[in-house]
């Protein structure tokens, strides 16, 4: 199947998707950072970025930006999971 990054500072839900997306087929190379899923951008042939929005070094809307800007293809999508009481909504 296809090649995804995720991109997700939470290790534990970091750990349950990769496992899950590796148990449906797929290459997955998981990344902490916007700093690692940059090299991991640059080094590999990606089919889809899943990533967190609130990340240690960053935003994950603006790390797709900026990969938007060197690539024409549209395989983005952007994850953000939080805790009902945390947030006031669900997913």
């Amino acid at each position: 199947m296809g090649n995804i990054l995720l991109l997700e500072d939470d290790k534990s839900l970091n750990r349950g998707i990769s496992f899950k997306l590796k148990k449906e087929g797929y290459n997955v190379y998981t990344a902490f950072t916007i700093k690692e899923a940059k090299e991991i951008f640059y080094n590999n042939d990606l089919d889809m970025i899943i990533t967190d929005i609130g990340l240690p070094d960053g935003n994950g809307v603006d790390f797709c930006g900026d990969i938007r800007k060197v690539s024409s293809n549209s395989y983005y999508n952007v994850n953000s999971i939080r805790p009902r009481n945390r947030c006031g909504y669900g997913i």
